[in-house]
């Protein structure tokens, strides 16, 4: 039994070094992009595509989302039924939702993912990863990347020619979480959702300031002016100390 235990340890020590040399430089992620091809055509559907990114294999590692498994799927059950044509997600992190937004989008669907490499809430990601991210895309998906501040007036312009006068349907805020940050992340760009689409931020649970920031209070502060009408919120335990998804139906 020892030994056992003892192997176990070895194993998850092994898979951890593996998922820390690879966050770092992005070198193993281009190998593993043709078994990532390979496996998305087997997912048939969403509860396929959660249970491949919260599964246990080295391939989900790579993907893994920094999301609770129940709130995620309880968005992605929601999102189905609006069918989102153009996504924009700000923070990419290991770019777990990117993979689960392409299994709720139609089969054209623009996906636009927005990260600051070095970022203090997720650190970004190398620039060989992208080959990986692109991979995630379905039929006549186009995913597209932006490494970059998304306060940077110069990438919500890079945004707005992507958009070419298209509106977003789904908009997903999960980069700075500071309170500042985060503000300015809504202000910035739910001007290009449109009327009906929907809004969506990650950590709207009190919690450690390292993992939530100041989105608990930003939260707060949106429910007070917008009613609780057109707001939703995914949240599996309110004393987990983070995590929670908060769903605003734009009307405005």
């Amino acid at each position: 039994m020892n030994k056992y235990r003892s192997l176990k340890v070895i194993l998850k020590r092994i898979k951890s070094n593996i998922m820390l040399f690879d966050s770092r430089t992005g070198l193993l992620s281009l190998f593993i992009v043709p078994y990532m091809i390979l496996f998305k055509k087997m997912l048939v559907d969403i509860e396929d595509a959660l249970n491949f990114c919260f599964g246990n294999t080295l391939f989900s590692e790579f993907i893994k989302p920094m999301q609770n498994k129940e709130e995620i799927s309880a968005l992605m059950h929601y999102l189905k039924d609006l069918r989102p044509r153009i996504i924009l997600e700000i923070g990419t992190a290991k770019g777990g939702t990117l993979f689960l937004w392409t299994f709720v989008a139609i089969n054209d669907a623009t996906i636009i993912s927005i990260d600051l490499p070095g970022g203090p809430f997720g650190s970004g990601y190398p620039i060989l990863r992208m080959p990986l991210y692109k991979s995630f895309a379905r039929r006549k998906q186009k995913i597209i990347l932006i490494r970059g501040n998304s306060h940077d007036p110069r990438t919500l312009n890079k945004v707005k020619r992507i958009l070419s006068g298209r509106q977003i349907d789904f908009l997903f805020i999960d980069g700075d979480h500071t309170y500042e940050g985060v503000k300015k992340d809504f202000e910035m760009y739910s001007p290009l959702v449109r009327k009906g689409g929907i809004i969506a931020f990650h950590d709207i649970v009190p919690g450690p300031a390292e993992k939530v920031g100041g989105v608990p209070r930003f939260w707060k502060e949106l429910k007070s002016i917008m009613g609780t009408d057109k707001i939703m919120e995914f949240v599996r335990d309110w004393n987990q100390g983070a995590g929670g998804i908060g769903l605003i139906i734009k009307f405005w």
